[in-house]
């Protein structure tokens, strides 16, 4: 489960896999999509340990995020797992059941 932000510092993984070599941006984003629901970008946006909390500089946290889940895609799919979009436009991003359970698989001990 993710730490509160609060808990987090700048170089914590929440979550390591085996063969995929994750930045922290990239492991807050995977553990809160492994959760099994969709996930707003939004909600990335402020679960990075980087993220700024004033509202005028949200807009650039949300293209980070976008960016976080674009790398995220392209480390993960020689692994077969999918990070889908649940609704275009939406800002919502999924992992199918099946992804999940692969990487589940994947995190490391």
């Amino acid at each position: 489960r993710l730490r509160p932000a609060a808990e987090r510092d700048i170089d914590s993984h929440p979550l390591r896999l085996r063969s995929v070599a994750l930045s922290p941006r990239m492991s807050h984003a995977l553990a809160m999509l492994m959760e099994g629901r969709p996930v707003r970008r939004s909600q990335i946006a402020m679960a990075n340990p980087l993220a700024r909390r004033d509202a005028g500089e949200l807009a650039c946290d949300l293209k980070a995020a976008d960016v976080t889940i674009c790398r995220l895609r392209a480390r993960l799919k020689p692994l077969g797992i999918n990070i889908e979009t649940a609704a275009w436009g939406s800002g919502q991003y999924v992992l199918p059941p099946e992804s999940i359970e692969r990487l589940r698989q994947e995190v490391a001990a």
